[in-house]
């Protein structure tokens, strides 16, 4: 592209990968408290469905290496299904 050798450009979107990297992380650890501690942090408030879920997935991601997409929407059908009967 046009700016490629410019080291201002480069600097600014490698600094810019650092920031979104951590905006996700951020944003992946504030979801994952709130779901599998919604009373707080501590064992006795652990949504222990939640926790299943989340452990499958997981380790599914790291196993099979599913499509990423299909791995959500399972999880978010076993969480409604979780939800609805325990």
């Amino acid at each position: 592209y046009r700016y490629k050798g410019l080291k201002v450009v480069d600097g600014a979107l490698r600094c810019m990968r650092g920031t979104s990297i951590s905006l996700i992380l951020s944003a992946s650890l504030s979801l994952i408290l709130m779901s599998l501690f919604p009373m707080g942090i501590s064992l006795s408030g652990v949504d222990w469905v939640h926790f299943a879920i989340f452990a499958l997935a997981f380790i599914a991601m790291r196993l099979f290496r599913p499509n990423p997409i299909v791995v959500m929407l399972l999880g978010g059908l076993l969480g409604v299904i979780g939800s609805a009967f325990l």
